[in-house]
């Protein structure tokens, strides 16, 4: 169950490269009919543009993440807790910012690799939070 991270990354990003493809077609046609280089710019006229190309990278982030993490797990059997907490504070943000969103899922994907980092840490020391396994308090 802790390899689903990756693997709920990646399809997380190529549904939302999807949706954003379908959603926004129009400004897409229009980024290529103008051939492509500095067709967004940052000005109110073109923020549909704008809002279109973020969200294409938002999706292409979250399968080069997904990826990224998959092949750590593999090599390692564990992922950083810190990824997880980074995804939990940008899944907050945007659910609180944008209730209606896929941010949603975001909290969801930041829990698993939370639980993924825990049990990585568990299996390597014996222990849940990286003491001693005999119960004493270990220093750095």
């Amino acid at each position: 169950m802790r390899r689903l991270s990756g693997p709920l990354l990646v399809a997380t990003g190529v549904l939302d490269i999807l949706y954003v493809l379908v959603s926004y077609s129009r400004q897409f046609a229009t980024i290529f009919q103008e051939g492509f280089v500095d067709a967004v710019e940052v000005v109110p006229a073109q923020l549909d543009r704008e809002t279109a190309f973020w969200h294409l990278m938002f999706g292409a982030t979250f399968v080069v993440l997904g990826g990224l993490v998959c092949w750590t797990q593999s090599r390692t059997g564990t992922l950083p807790a810190f990824l997880g907490w980074s995804l939990l504070a940008l899944g907050l943000l945007g659910a609180i910012l944008v209730p209606v969103s896929g941010f949603w899922l975001v909290l969801l994907l930041a829990l698993l690799v939370l639980l993924a980092a825990r049990r990585g840490a568990t299996a390597k020391t014996g222990t849940d939070s990286g003491g001693a396994t005999d119960g004493r308090a270990t220093s750095n």
